[in-house]
């Protein structure tokens, strides 16, 4: 439980129709004049709601929604340097993900993930400015990892068909492990030999595979 008092800075008109009283910023008031009103703010209690499970981000959404009044989240993109345990560095080739040793001018090829958050350890990943998205696609019995030509910032958390594109992030140490959040269990994943495109492992502890990266914020 929190309570305690919230301070409003106030103009010289809109201290007149408040008519409460205040302190005045920096000695006496008068005109012109910004004042700050001490309001008492009631106790604030934190619960879930009867027969609920406590979900911490329904607070967040409350104060979203207050903020942005729409409901619209600001989405805000950002560029991330990535590379797998064996140095392996993600480019693309023949419009498909790969994993590989780049050197000398090769280094330009070099893919940079574009990351939208949309929960604190979830998020959408893309490349080439976030007009290419990774996803997770069920194909038969088969889970792949593809890129489908859509805009990172039009896709939506709440929206079903858009979940084939979230990842979970953990990190351990210095390095860090994606999970598909359409298919639990399945990680973003590297072969061991260079120049292979890079997947999805439902045995992130095979040899064969590399799922463990190291993620730098670009």
């Amino acid at each position: 439980m929190w309570e305690g008092r919230l301070g409003l800075l106030l103009s010289p008109s809109a201290r007149n129709r408040v008519g409460g009283s205040g302190s005045a910023l920096g000695g006496a008031g008068g005109p012109g004049v910004a004042w700050l009103c001490l309001l008492s703010v009631s106790p604030l209690r934190l619960e879930p709601e009867p027969g609920r499970p406590w979900r911490t981000s329904s607070f967040t959404m409350a104060l979203e929604t207050a903020c942005h009044p729409l409901g619209k989240r600001p989405c805000e993109m950002q560029a991330f340097r990535i590379w797998d345990v064996n140095q392996k560095i993600f480019y693309l080739r023949n419009n498909q993900l790969v994993a590989g040793y780049l050197q000398g001018q090769n280094t330009k090829l070099e893919e940079k993930i574009d990351v939208v958050p949309i929960e604190p350890h979830t998020m959408f990943l893309g490349i080439h400015g976030g007009k290419l998205c990774l996803a997770c696609v069920k194909s038969g019995d088969e889970i792949k990892l593809k890129l489908e030509a859509v805009n990172i910032t039009d896709l939506n958390q709440n929206r079903e068909q858009d979940k084939r594109f979230a990842f979970i992030r953990s990190d351990n140490g210095p390095t860090t492990s994606f999970e598909s959040a359409a298919c639990p269990g399945w990680f973003l994943c590297t072969s061991l030999e260079a120049d292979q495109p890079v997947g999805l492992t439902n045995k992130p502890t095979e040899a064969i595979k590399v799922t463990k990266f190291y993620f730098q914020q670009d």
